[in-house]
């Protein structure tokens, strides 16, 4: 019996998934070592890595209480391709296969997040949507990512603020779009994504410095899409109503600054119209060009 071309694609999904990010960790690692490796010792790294990366993402599936089957295997593939990358991480960190104790840290990090998962996925009979659920800890991964290179108290201490904050950060800025979603619409995964490059731009720094070039970055993306809208008739709210969170005072005071500058820009702009000088650019113009 040939095999289905619904498995063939399967098959070529766990390729890029799992066996992509794990063959370039093995490939990094070995290439410290200066002698290469006999291709029955790379199969054999490759079969443990992938071992312990479905045993890990099984692991953390189980902890989301799923009881339908197709939906138990549905979210594993997700979660699947979440952890790998994590399990490719540890082990270009380490240079050795993870052991108990790299698996243990890093189940104290997703337990932080199925905490997080059980508020934001609810489906209102008391259980989590197993899908929000996947999406919510899909775009949290790359700060797991980051963390696991602190050790691991540090790690777990900082990883519910950083949460709560994107969080906050996602709700407020889906409100002020017509958003109802953060999590489906993958907008808390984009807010992740800059925050994790403001993370790497600054490791010398402390998270308020973080906050700080993550709100300013937010503030531009914010700015540039209130412009867009009021050209394509999409209102968006002049000021979020959900402010960042708290515990980051001087991320959210130099937000609201900035995010005041910006209106009062535009603002003043709108005001001088037809009496600006046709030297000045806009660099946004063609969105308003209206078929021009």
């Amino acid at each position: 019996m040939g095999i289905s071309k619904h498995d063939k694609q399967a098959l070529a999904q766990l390729f890029i998934d799992m066996g992509v990010p794990l063959i370039v960790a093995m490939q990094t690692v070995e290439s410290w070592g200066g002698d290469a490796k006999p291709q029955s010792a790379r199969a054999n790294d490759l079969a443990k890595l992938l071992n312990v990366s479905v045993e890990f993402a099984t692991k953390i599936t189980k902890k989301l209480g799923i009881r339908d089957a197709y939906t138990l295997e549905n979210t594993r593939g997700k979660i699947i391709r979440i952890v790998t990358p994590i399990i490719a991480e540890r082990y270009i960190l380490n240079g050795t296969m993870p052991d108990a104790k790299d698996l243990d840290g890093l189940t104290d990090l997703f337990d932080v997040l199925m905490s997080f998962s059980e508020s934001v996925s609810p489906t209102g009979d008391g259980k989590q949507n197993a899908n929000t659920a996947a999406l919510f800890i899909e775009a949290i991964e790359p700060v797991v990512t980051r963390l696991q290179t602190n050790d691991a108290k540090t790690a777990k201490t900082q990883l519910p603020d950083i949460v709560q904050s994107l969080l906050d950060r996602a709700n407020g800025l889906a409100h002020d779009l017509g958003i109802t979603d953060a999590i489906e619409s993958k907008l808390l995964k984009s807010i992740t994504q800059v925050f994790v490059s403001c993370y790497d731009s600054n490791k010398d720094s402390d998270l308020d410095a973080v906050w700080a070039d993550c709100d300013e970055r937010l503030s531009i993306i914010r700015g540039v899409t209130q412009f867009v809208g009021q050209n394509v008739g999409i209102e968006v709210a002049n000021k979020p109503d959900s402010k960042p969170a708290s515990k980051h005072p001087k991320a959210t005071n130099n937000t609201e600054s900035k995010s005041k500058s910006a209106n009062t820009t535009q603002t003043s702009a709108s005001e001088d119209g037809d009496d600006a000088d046709d030297e000045d650019f806009n660099p946004m113009a063609f969105f308003s060009a209206g078929g021009q």
